[in-house]
């Protein structure tokens, strides 16, 4: 490697004059062409300098290596490289330059600029070996540990982002105005060669650029009004593959690979997205919302893993007198946060994860008065920190070693919303420090070893789950002696007493466990039939048991939680999970509890949700009567509305779900649409305070833009409670951003009222053209609407549409529908009727396709006329059948004003038994049940007789067969093994001994 640096150093001394104390006239000099640089580097006898560096020790606890105290330059960039053991620092504002740092605060080297007011883009190979600079118009690469530049361009315009290729042959570079041309060009260089690979332009103004490390993919920010995105650009030839809105100035974090991006915005939301090899192209995964604080938050650190299995996210969090911060962590299958993190005083302005992520590390500004952190170190497990420092002003950037051992952060002297100048820059050696426990888990009677949990309970969230293959391991661990305990569903736990754990040490613990038995079976869960997800399943057999947990969780690759949702007795079979919000698809399963914290395995998983025929973005605007503004919704007053539930029942903006049915709006005009007529009640809200308010986005034409600045006939109105009257606001409202002076309407026709025992609002809006603020509709009566209502201060409780993430955006607005018919409702499609236990039978149906939707009347007919047996907000209905017998139903749609559809198609289930269910069942043992590849079905006959076997599918289709043969007296068995094509699932089974028929259920795994 000594061969190496000398090599560079003789290289560099070939083609160029510059000395140390005239690098600006670094433009002089010859450049170095690219088959001569990528000479030099193939003759490197490694690519990656070995990890002995003199400047760095393997730690073992947290602490500050050094810290550099600069009086007038601001840090702005701190990178580390663990192979060289040195830093990368960047300075603004004063003294401008990068510097390079070893052991010490005093730079190896650096370089200086003259690069006016703001930062510049830096970016360093990951074996740290070599430095690209861009500053202004300036193109530069440097070997580590050499201040004279390798190669040297400048250009026209100026660049923001930089990112140079693990081999350093690649520069990638994004220039603003690049030789004149408005807009931002995206290039590639070869080190060593002034024409570019590829280019690649966009008109927007440019906001930086960042990379995967695998220069797979680039990404590049405009932040540019109607040219506003995120570009994701294909590097190996600069095409764009990917765009999406891109709301705040901060840069997208991108996983080693490009396979996952995330973003934030400035209405608190944060975007995961993962790349789709069967679309060629991103797909959004998941979004999360920061609703800390009391009014609004930024999501202005977005973070992942190299390996792509963990998300973070920072955010400003803006209160009602101050500042503060939030950070969360997440697993990337996951909206739901692993952990949260609040209070830090001011905003979090940048997080880094190792590369598995086991370890997060987070800088912000901290309170004004300096008096909480503004450095912190996280275990992924908890979200205490390990380490934390406080410094005299704000911190911008971090930078973490992809093994998390070392760390470097940096920022201003003082705090970020003070006036002042001079930075900060810090090297830490961050590993937790403790002993490693290790080991290998084997599940009796399973050829998976996965997701045993191993904790250690004395000590606080220090937990591993075991692979595949059994093997897992805990690192950091304290020295000391503790209890290990191995558990994991469905198997007893094992504890293992008095493990030794020393510092920089490794203890191996290997865990045997034994199968529990038979769980619950047959477990079902309904799709959209209740208000509520209804449950049932089969007791275990031959399993004593003292009652059942339910478990759910969010997306199928997450294991279930610890702990149960609920836990209920032995007598019962069936739960309904009345917790279950609409929107959302759960995962559920139910295992038995046989006392002293052991439990069966889960039954079979199974989807369910709730009925969600109610959600609607269109509003018809009725023709109705005059409403008395009052504040009182009288009985019929409103019969003649359209109504529209507004329930913020996901907690979409301020992340507190409220009732379904708990806020309902209501809607309609006069004849002569020159007034809209609102009513709200707020069921949420028993106290009238100041503030409380209606808010309506109006955007009139429907075309999912607000206008430019200066056009004001587009915009919000506020329906508004204060203690000195009520009032209704408007105020135009502009794209890309911005908005115009407040106009109170004179007169205002508004009421508010707490007469009900909770806040009913009514007002009018006006209509036409004589004023901007009236609403004038597109010329097919339609105009985009956005919804929300206030229980000040902060409880956003109802919010609409529920999927809109930014309220100034009209693009997700519903529609208002002015002068619309009440029309008769279409018929329900695609019915289907399914035996699922016996005399049982599940109906399914798709959901109407209309806005104004009450319920559906279900009918059924057994040898006599249809009458209606049942009535359903869902898309699906369990009857019972009476008897034994041929049964037809047929399904209608009925809407808010009570018509009624026509009948859907009829269906038809016939069903025959030939002694009681109950007792037909004790004859026949099914095992194992649920199975994975072979099922026996154990039954005796009485005296010779013909039997046969019938396997039916949820539809009731006959999927395998059994003949009829005779049997002779005695015990018998059939068995199904299914084959290929046959999916895990749900089956009926019909054995048929003589003219008797027994039926039941199994569940293939």
């Amino acid at each position: 490697m000594k061969n190496l640096y000398l090599f560079i150093w003789s290289f560099v001394l070939l083609f160029s004059v510059i000395s140390a104390q005239a690098q600006k006239t670094v433009q002089q000099q010859k450049s170095i062409t690219s088959a001569e640089f990528q000479k030099a580097y193939s003759e490197q006898e490694e690519t990656t300098i070995k990890q002995t560096a003199p400047y760095f020790q393997n730690p073992k606890a947290a602490e500050i290596n050094w810290q550099l105290t600069d009086p007038a330059g601001i840090n702005f960039h701190a990178s580390v490289s663990k192979a060289t053991g040195e830093i990368l620092g960047g300075f603004e504002l004063n003294n401008e330059r990068f510097s390079v740092f070893g052991n010490s605060s005093t730079p190896l080297w650096e370089h200086s600029l003259t690069t006016e007011w703001g930062g510049f883009p830096l970016s360093r190979t990951p074996d740290g070996a070599f430095i690209a600079f861009g500053g202004d118009n300036e193109l530069a690469v440097f070997a580590h540990d050499n201040s004279t530049p390798i190669w040297y361009y400048t250009f026209s315009g100026s660049s923001e982002g930089i990112a140079i290729s693990a081999d350093a042959s690649l520069i990638y570079v994004d220039i603003e105005n690049y030789n004149g041309a408005a807009g931002t060009t995206i290039l590639c260089f070869e080190v060593g060669n002034e024409t570019p690979v590829w280019s690649s332009f966009s008109p927007g103004k440019n906001y930086g650029m960042t990379a995967s490390k695998d220069l797979s993919v680039l990404a590049w920010a405009s932040y540019d009004g109607e040219y506003s995105a995120l570009h994701i650009l294909d590097a190996t030839n600069g095409n764009e593959i990917f765009t999406t809105p891109n709301t705040n100035q901060v840069l997208p974090a991108i996983s080693h690979d490009g396979k996952i991006i995330v973003r934030g915005d400035y209405s608190g939301y944060m975007y995961v997205y993962e790349f789709s090899d069967e679309l060629e192209n991103y797909q959004e995964k998941w979004r999360y919302h920061f609703s800390y604080g009391t009014s609004s938050n930024w999501v202005v650190a977005p973070a992942v893993s190299g390996d792509g299995k963990t998300i973070a996210g920072g955010s400003l969090s803006f209160m009602a007198d101050s500042y503060d911060g939030e950070i969360a962590i997440f697993n990337t299958y996951s909206s739901t946060p692993i952990w949260t993190y609040t209070g830090l005083g001011d905003e979090i302005s940048n997080i880094d994860l190792s590369y598995d992520g086991s370890i997060i590390a987070a800088v912000g500004y901290g309170p004004m008065d300096n008096s909480k952190p503004d450095f912190f170190l996280f275990r992924r497990n908890s979200p205490t920190p390990y380490f934390t420092h406080s410094t005299s002003g704000s911190m911008f950037d971090v930078d973490l070693s992809d093994d998390g051992s070392f760390c470097s952060f940096g920022g201003k002297l003082v705090h970020a919303r003070v006036m002042g100048s001079g930075g900060l820059l810090y090297s830490v050696n961050s590993h937790p420090g403790g002993a490693t426990l290790e080991g290998m888990v084997n599940l009796t009677d399973s050829d998976n070893n996965q997701d045993a949990r191993i904790d250690i309970p004395e000590l606080d969230a220090y937990f591993g789950l075991s692979d595949e293959s059994g093997s897992y391991q805990i690192p950091y661990i304290p020295q000391g002696s503790y209890t290990v305990v191995a558990s994991k569903v469905g198997y007893y736990p094992q504890t293992f007493e008095n493990a030794n754990f020393v510092d920089g040490e490794v203890t191996q613990l290997d865990f045997e466990m034994e199968n529990t038995g038979n769980p619950p079976s047959q477990f079902l869960a309904s799709k959209g039939a209740y208000e509520y997800v209804q449950l049932q399943w089969l007791a275990p057999q031959e399993k004593d048991y003292i009652g059942f947990h339910i478990y759910r969780k969010n997306v199928s690759e997450e294991p279930f939680p610890n702990e149960p949702m609920a836990t209920i007795d032995a007598d019962a079979l069936s739960f309904n999970d009345d917790t279950a919000l609409p929107n959302r698809t759960y995962i559920y399963a139910v295992t038995a509890n046989l006392g002293e914290g052991v439990q069966s395995a889960y039954t079979n998983t199974d989807e369910g949700w709730v009925s969600d025929g109610f959600i609607t973005t269109d509003i018809s605007v009725y023709i109705g009567l005059t409403p008395t503004i009052d504040g009182i919704i009288s009985d019929g007053e409103w019969d003649d509305a359209f109504a529209i539930d507004c329930s913020d029942f996901g907690g979409t903006y301020d992340g507190d779900p409220v009732p379904v049915g708990s806020v309902m709006g209501y809607y309609k005009m006069n004849a002569d649409a020159t007034e809209m007529y609102v009513a709200y009640y707020n069921l949420n809200d028993t106290e009238l305070e100041d503030h409380d308010e209606v808010a309506i986005y109006i955007d009139d034409n429907n075309d999912g833009v607000f206008p430019p600045d200066g056009i004001e006939n587009e915009g919000n109105y506020w329906a508004a409670h204060y203690a000195s009257g009520d009032v209704i606001k408007y105020r135009p409202l502009h794209s890309p951003s911005g908005s115009g002076d407040i106009i109170y309407l004179d007169n205002p026709q508004i009421a508010v009222s707490i007469e009900a025992g909770y806040v009913v609002y009514e007002f009018v809006i006006p209509m036409g053209q004589a004023e901007d603020w009236q609403i004038m509709p597109s010329d097919n009566n339609k105009s985009g609407i956005g919804i929300f209502v206030l229980d000040d201060p902060s409880a956003f409780d109802a919010w609409w549409p529920n999927d809109n993430t930014d309220i100034f955006s009209p693009e997700a607005y519903g529609t208002l529908h002015f002068g619309a018919t009440d029309e008769v409702p279409p018929a329900p499609l695609n019915l289907s009727a399914s035996l699922i236990s016996d005399f049982y039978v599940a109906l399914d149906w798709n959901k109407a396709p209309i806005n104004d939707f009450d319920h559906y009347n279900v009918y059924s007919q057994a040898g006599k006329a249809f009458e209606i047996i049942g009535f359903t907000q869902g898309n699906q209905f369990y009857y019972e059948l009476p008897t034994e017998g041929f049964y037809e139903f047929y399904i209608t749609t009925v809407d808010q004003a009570g018509n009624e559809s026509e009948a859907s198609e009829i269906v038809a289930v016939e069903f025959y038994v030939g002694t009681s269910t109950l007792e037909q069942a004790s004859i026949v043992n099914t095992f194992p049940n649920p199975f994975k590849e072979l099922v026996t079905l154990q039954f005796s006959v009485e005296e010779k007789t013909q039997v046969g076997l019938n396997i039916r599918n949820m539809d009731a289709q006959i999927i395998y067969k059994q003949d009829s043969k005779s049997l002779s007296a005695g015990n018998h068995q059939f068995q199904w093994k299914p084959t290929k094509g046959i999916s895990a699932g749900v089956y009926f089974y019909e054995l048929s001994i003589g003219e008797t028929i027994y039926r039941g259920k199994i569940v293939l795994q």
